[in-house]
């Protein structure tokens, strides 16, 4: 899995039943929970995330607003040689060179049972109320560290600097955008702070959310 920081560029309105191949920026978030854990939690990373949930059996309603239901079945997982060739034609010379969507599954049936997921991606708003009541860190990169893990996609200082934490409340007129630079611990630390068995979604759960099943 790739690593590096990727920030957000505008309000957070992601609706996770859209169908089509989901934003590299977005997957940095969607990788297995064991695997994300131990190798980013001493990193601080974008994921632009949502949390995921199971479903409560015999509740009037399956999943707790703002979350929607995926249900149960079959979908496409991975890409194929055309489909990564889509996605390099429209990336970045950066993504290009360092072949990025080569770490994509080969394309596949995979099947789910039924689960919740965030409608959209957390916003800093709401990061900044976990940050409140928790007193968890706050979203923050140093230029040394940022520089140290390589594949650097976007400029520091013009485009990492905006979505900083000086306090404990979201940069100016970032406060719609969805929430960068935290690592996938403190991420799940959110995820559980929200709902006691709230963690972030795998990679399958997040695929199948994005691109749907027809």
């Amino acid at each position: 899995m790739r690593r590096g920081i990727l920030t957000s560029t505008g309000p957070s309105r992601t609706n996770h039943g859209h169908r089509g191949r989901r934003n590299r920026i977005e997957r940095v978030a969607s990788t297995s929970r064991s695997s994300a854990v131990a190798g980013l939690a001493t990193l601080v990373l974008s994921v632009a995330m949502p949390c995921s949930l199971g479903v409560a059996q015999g509740a009037a309603s399956p999943c707790p607003s703002p979350m929607v239901l995926v249900e149960a079945g079959q979908f496409v997982m991975g890409s194929d040689a055309s489909e990564r060739q889509l996605a390099y034609a429209r990336s970045s010379p950066a993504v290009r060179d360092a072949a990025w969507f080569d770490a994509e599954l080969p394309r596949q049936a995979r099947w789910l049972g039924a689960y919740c997921i965030d409608r959209a991606l957390v916003t800093q708003d709401a990061y900044a109320t976990f940050v409140l009541a928790t007193r968890h860190r706050r979203p923050y990169i140093s230029k040394p560290d940022y520089q140290r893990q390589g594949f650097l996609v976007h400029d520091y200082d013009r485009e990492v600097t905006p979505y900083l934490w000086r306090s404990d409340t979201p940069p100016a007129r970032r406060h719609d955008h969805p929430i960068v630079l935290v690592s996938a611990g403190d991420a799940e630390a959110y995820c559980r702070w929200r709902q006691p068995h709230g963690q972030l979604p795998t990679e399958a759960e997040w695929e199948k959310a994005s691109r749907g099943t027809d």
